[in-house]
C-alpha cells in the first residue's frame, strides 16, 4: 500500500537511524568524557577557521559579504528538507476516506460511501461479540481501486474458525451494501485487554 519500494524505505530509515545514533553517541561523549569535549573544541576551532578562509576565497560578485559556499550549503539544506517532506508524505500515501459503490444502472453517476458508514456496518455485525474487543476500518487505494483494511483485536480463547466465520459474515454484508466486491485486508491481533482478561469459558 505504500508508494515507495520497501528496499528504498528500509535504506532511508537505516541511513537516518545511523546518523541519529552517531549524533546521540557524540553528544553523550561530549557530556560525559572530558577528553572528547577538549578534542571537539580544538577540531571545531580548526573547522571554523578553514570554513572562514574558504568563504573569503569564494565571495560572490554581486555581494562581497556572501560566499558561494554558503549559498551551496543553504540550497543543499533546502533540497534535503524538501526530500524528507516528500518522503514523509509518501509514507501515508494510498489512504482514502471514501469507498465507491458500483455505478447505478438506473441513474447516471456514482454513489459514494464514507468510511463512517462502512465502519458502522462492520461494527453492527461484530457488536457485542464476546471474542472481539474492538474493530477498526480504514480505506486504502489498491492499484487505483478502493480497498478496505479491517483490524480486529481479539480476546484470549477465540477460535480461529469462529473468527473466520464471523469475518465471512462481515464480508458478505459489505458486498451486499457496496454492490460489488472490494479488496479487503483483515488483520487480527491481540491487544492490552487480552493480557488482563481471563479466557472465556467454552460451553459444551
Amino acid at each position: 500500500m505504500k508508494h515507495l519500494p520497501r528496499v528504498l524505505n528500509r535504506f532511508l530509515l537505516f541511513i537516518i537511524g545511523l546518523i541519529c545514533a552517531a549524533l546521540g553517541v557524540g553528544l553523550v561523549l561530549l557530556a560525559t568524557w572530558a577528553k572528547a569535549a577538549e578534542f571537539w573544541q580544538r577540531q571545531a576551532g580548526l573547522i571554523l577557521e578553514r570554513y572562514s578562509a574558504l568563504t573569503k576565497q569564494t565571495r560572490t560578485i554581486f555581494n562581497p559579504d556572501i560566499s558561494w559556499l554558503t549559498i551551496a550549503f543553504a540550497a543543499a539544506t533546502v533540497m534535503l528538507i524538501l526530500f524528507l517532506l516528500w518522503w514523509i508524505f509518501r509514507q501515508g500515501g494510498g489512504s482514502t476516506k471514501n469507498v465507491d459503490f458500483e455505478e447505478s444502472t438506473k441513474a447516471q453517476g456514482t454513489t459514494v460511501a464514507s468510511l463512517k458508514f462502512i465502519d458502522a456496518l462492520v461494527n453492527d455485525v461484530i457488536e457485542d461479540d464476546k471474542w472481539i474487543a474492538s474493530v477498526k476500518t480504514q480505506g486504502w487505494k489498491v492499484k487505483r481501486q478502493n480497498g478496505l483494511s479491517i483490524k480486529i483485536v481479539t480476546l484470549k480463547g477465540a477460535e480461529p474458525e469462529y473468527l473466520k466465520n464471523k469475518m465471512d459474515e462481515v464480508l458478505a454484508r459489505l458486498d451486499s451494501a457496496l454492490g460489488r466486491e472490494v479488496p479487503v485486508c483483515i488483520h487480527m491481533t491481540t491487544g492490552w485487554r487480552t493480557s488482563i482478561s481471563s479466557p472465556g469459558r467454552v460451553d459444551k
